[in-house]
């Protein structure tokens, strides 16, 4: 009986101290307007244990030991609170935003930032905006959004490429884009359609040298940092998105009407006018009601564009996932033109312990544009066979019953020096389609070596394949028997496939220590990049069965084979210092080596060095007593930024072996090889020597901010495809000559008017002014 007794007094016992052990604290994360916030870390102080809250902004923690527990709770844009949970209650905790404009987190080149602690001209896009605008990219978005960058489409054609310039053009002959770094993969010259807009998180523009010369020869045209969005600690969101616009030209050119195109016939040439329009009794006056024809109003329409977008983001605290799909199908304000895109993206982030985080990246596009080409020629000896000029240039009437709708105008059969077309016809049967497919996977691996010790590592693989169709018909001027190229070629058509993969491993350490005031941030890190470009295609002329479109090349006369393999390769060293005292003074120094294939063994390398100062003046003691200021920096840096963007072996010779070109020997032709553009060997880096003085100001809780740059930039050694003397036996070649400063202004003003619960009004101005001054383009003209 008393082992029994004593049995039931152990287990009550055990019972009591169990549920001691296990006792619940729960509590509810509030932000502005007591919204909810959901994805708030509430963190065990001195433990190593955390939670999140729901989508009701709700968290609960079990301890173990009986103790009210100290927690810190964290979460971006917000100020981090340490309290101690209470008992048999729900703790009801209201975080305040802190102040957002300094402290917001901005990607750099090889890592991340305070705002307030940056020393170069970093501008941050506000996605918010950005995101609003109903566009195929985020490129026709920027447009305007950020000081200094230039955003010029080709041409109005849906898909058609966009060129982006930041602070001037550097180079004359050669590519003038930013490096694009999206989720810490470098590439030049992206298919940037490929990329869900939706699916950015933040976009950084790296304008001044101090920030792009860590990405040493790719950034001096400037750089831009794309950040997808990743899963979040909580319950899974589903989120599905849509948008249905309409786009018309609202401004056409103003035509002739037919007596005003006749009247002007006569006065410029009244013999001929006489027998092509004032015939079977008809005058002048009598095309006074003549009804024309406007080919603008042809070949134009109201054109729709209609997207789909679905995304399923969640996770924990150990594993975040986001999948995303999007459907985008945008005709073109030309008939029969237009573009579509399917695109999906998945990416885990996995933390597998306290040391070691992974995270895996994969996108693909499939994407498809069709349509005439406003801007190309369809015989390119005649800028007359522009589609364009054919819609301004053809005639609105005829002086006989000939039909112009249909068929080709006889006044353009016999002129050889006249390819204007029919641009109804032109549009409705010529084939110019561009299919391509592009994915990315990227893998990264960080490493918590020591507690102030990360290494990390990426690994990158881009790969855009294209396919390119052109077909040109007897009812197209490439292709009719009636236009001058068409006498030449007939009915002809090409498919050319050229296919690019890129594959980039980046290998970093970064130290970070901070002693007392004083903060210190090492980076260090080896990369390398591979690039490889493949052509295949094959054109043909004269195809005697036009039913067959592009499937019957085979019958035609071989007309061009196009074959090309070229590789290029970049090996890099790279190393950043940061100081900061006490986010009042701040340092940054940062340098890299590059070694490109691009030019000989002896110019292998370009070094590019770069430092920055900054002067966080709002800290001083002499303006701490300015409750209008929320901030005022001065920044400045000085740096250097190189460029390799030249053909993958121009610095030596090339040769050519085409079918047409053969040598008789003993009676039967012998294939030749005839030189085709001269190397040089000297060929060396291009560099940009950029200077930067900026100024940051916010007041009012930053309610009011603005930003004012001035700089200069000076480029030298230009790699310029220049004329050559005749005597050299080439027409052009590469060299390093020539010189091209830009300098300019760049001021920006952001406010918020009203940020209230249920209205808020956000205004943004930014304007900038560049001059650009080419010199020295003709020293040792005579000298390759």
């Amino acid at each position: 009986m008393l082992k029994r007794l004593f049995i039931f007094l152990l287990l009550f016992v055990f019972c009591i101290v169990s549920l001691q052990a296990q006792k619940v604290f729960k509590g509810k994360i509030l932000g502005e307007n007591n919204q909810p916030l959901e994805g708030v870390t509430i963190s065990l102080k001195n433990a190593k244990k955390n939670t999140t809250t729901d989508a009701k902004g709700e968290f609960s923690f079990s301890i173990s030991d009986g103790k009210k527990p100290n927690v810190v709770i964290s979460f971006v844009g917000y100020v981090k609170v340490e309290m101690t949970l209470k008992e048999d209650v729900v703790n009801v905790i209201n975080l305040s935003s802190s102040n957002t404009a300094l402290d917001d987190v901005v990607v750099i080149g090889y890592g991340t930032s305070k705002k307030k602690d940056l020393t170069g001209a970093v501008e941050k896009v506000n996605m918010t905006d950005l995101s609003k605008a109903p566009v195929r990219s985020f490129e026709e978005a920027l447009g305007g959004r950020v000081a200094g960058v230039q955003v010029v489409s080709s041409d109005g054609q849906p898909g058609a490429p966009i060129s982006i310039t930041i602070r001037g053009n550097n180079s004359i002959t050669q590519d003038n884009s930013p490096l694009y770094v999206v989720d810490g993969f470098p590439v030049e010259n992206p298919n940037n359609n490929s990329i869900n807009m939706s699916e950015i998180e933040s976009i950084e523009v790296l304008k001044d040298a101090s920030s792009t010369a860590i990405y040493g020869s790719r950034g001096a045209n400037g750089v831009i940092i794309i950040t997808t969005k990743k899963g979040k600690a909580g319950a899974t969101q589903y989120t599905y998105n849509a948008f249905i616009g309409t786009a018309s030209v609202i401004k056409k050119m103003e035509l002739l009407s037919p007596y005003e195109f006749v009247k002007f016939q006569f006065e410029y040439d009244s013999i001929n006018t006489k027998s092509t329009y004032f015939i079977n009794g008809k005058t002048l006056e009598d095309y006074r009601n003549a009804q024309g024809i406007d080919w603008q109003d042809k070949i134009f329409r109201s054109a729709s564009t209609k997207n789909h977008e679905l995304s399923i983001r969640g996770g924990n605290a150990t594993s975040k996932y986001s999948l995303s799909g999007s459907a985008l199908n945008q005709e073109g304000v030309i008939r029969f033109s237009g573009y579509t895109r399917y695109q999906g993206r998945a990416r885990l982030d996995q933390t597998l312990n306290d040391k070691v985080k992974v995270g895996l990246n994969i996108n693909y596009s499939a994407l498809k544009s069709y349509g005439t080409i406003p801007s190309s020629l369809s015989n390119s000896s005649s800028q007359t066979s522009n589609l364009m000029y054919s819609v301004w240039g053809y005639r609105p009437v005829t002086g006989n019953d000939v039909n112009l709708v249909d068929g080709v105008d006889p006044l353009f059969e016999l002129n050889l020096n006249d390819s204007r077309f029919n641009p109804l016809e032109t549009i409705t049967y010529e084939v110019r389609n561009r299919f391509t497919n592009a994915a990315t996977a990227n893998f990264t691996l960080d490493y918590q070596i020591l507690k102030n010790l990360l290494f990390k590592t990426t690994v990158g693989y881009n790969s855009d394949g294209d396919r390119n169709e052109e077909f040109n018909g007897t009812n197209t001027s490439g292709g009719s028997p009636k236009t001058s190229s068409g006498r030449v070629n007939g009915v002809n058509g090409s498919i050319i496939y050229n296919t690019q993969s890129r594959f980039v491993n980046e290998n970093t350490l970064v130290y970070t220590r901070k002693i007392k005031d004083h903060a210190f941030d090492f980076l260090g890190g080896i990369t390398y990049q591979a690039n490889t470009q493949k052509i295949f295609g094959v054109a043909a002329t004269s195809l005697p069965n036009e039913q067959l479109g592009l499937n019957g090349l085979d019958e035609g006369s071989p007309s061009k084979i196009n074959t090309l393999k070229s590789v290029n390769k970049l090996a890099s060293f790279l190393g950043r210092v940061n100081y900061n005292f006490n986010s009042k003074y701040l340092l940054t120094l940062s340098y890299r080596a590059d070694g490109s294939s691009k030019f000989t063994r002896s110019n292998h390398w370009g070094f590019f060095p770069s430092g920055s100062v900054a002067w966080r003046i709002s800290k001083e003691d002499f303006l701490k007593k300015l409750k209008i200021l929320s901030d005022a920096k001065i920044r400045l840096s000085y740096g250097s930024t190189g460029n390799n963007r030249v053909s993958d072996f121009a610095y030596k010779n090339s040769l050519v072996s085409l079918p047409t070109l053969a040598y008789p020997f003993n009676g039967s032709p012998v294939p030749t090889v005839v030189p085709d553009q001269i190397g040089n060997p000297n060929l060396r880096w291009e560099t940009t020597n950029q200077t930067n003085l900026g100024f940051d100001l916010s007041c009012f809780n930053s309610r009011v901010s603005f930003t004012l740059d001035v700089y200069r930039k000076v480029t030298k050694d230009l790699l310029l495809f220049a004329q050559l003397p005749p005597s050299s036996g080439f027409s052009r070649g590469y060299k390093n000559i020539g010189k091209v400063e830009n300098k300019g202004l760049e001021f920006s003003i952001n406010t918020k008017m009203i940020d209230s619960k249920n209205f808020k009004w956000n205004t943004s101005f930014n304007i900038s002014f560049n001059r650009n001054k080419v010199g020295n383009l003709s020293p040792d003209i005579d000298k390759l």
